[in-house]
């Protein structure tokens, strides 16, 4: 689980630039405590076929070492030949800003941001958090409750297909617009 595409318009809230970010492990960033909620939604919108699923509120890791919190859409694209997951697409929203607003400053130990359970026994649960998740992700969708949900409302999910393709190419666009204007 790695990141790519990262919107520059994070830079100010994050304190990295996008190439800090892209190719990165995303559970490197997320608070440990915070794992269990990101299985659940990622179960939810694997079995949701692509429609956005929102979840719970979560920490992100700033530059400064404190967190964020955002709350996110989920979605993920399922590739129809396949029938494997072929991306997760997160749209984030920031809820409330880090403890120390430099988020560009170094790391800052933080005594409010520590986690509240034994290290050893949080590295244990996440490790396992972890595999449990990529196992979420990595499971192939049935044939039947894919085709369930694709004929039970063709014209909805043909007007879901639309609006997903009309999104990604106004996010192509709005990328290739920022790599002319620079």
């Amino acid at each position: 689980c790695t990141f790519r595409n990262v919107d520059e318009s994070a830079i100010p809230y994050l304190g990295y630039l996008p190439q800090d970010l892209n190719g990165e492990d995303v559970f490197n960033y997320l608070h440990p405590e915070d794992l269990p909620i990101l299985k659940e939604v990622f179960g939810v919108a694997m079995q949701e076929h692509g429609k956005p699923v929102k979840g719970k509120g979560i920490r992100f890791k700033v530059k400064n070492g404190g967190y964020i919190n955002i709350t996110s859409w989920w979605s993920c694209f399922i590739n129809p030949w396949s029938r494997q997951l072929e991306f997760v697409h997160g749209k984030h929203f920031v809820t409330k800003g880090p403890q120390h607003t430099d988020v560009f400053a170094d790391p800052i130990k933080n005594e409010s941001d520590r986690a509240l359970i034994p290290v050893e026994k949080l590295m244990r649960t996440n490790a396992n958090v972890k595999d449990e998740i990529k196992e979420i992700l990595s499971k192939t969708v049935q044939r039947s409750n894919f085709l369930d949900v694709q004929t039970s409302s063709s014209s909805k999910t043909k007007n879901e297909l639309s609006s997903f393709m009309g999104s990604l190419l106004e996010e192509v666009a709005k990328a290739e617009t920022s790599k002319l204007g620079r």
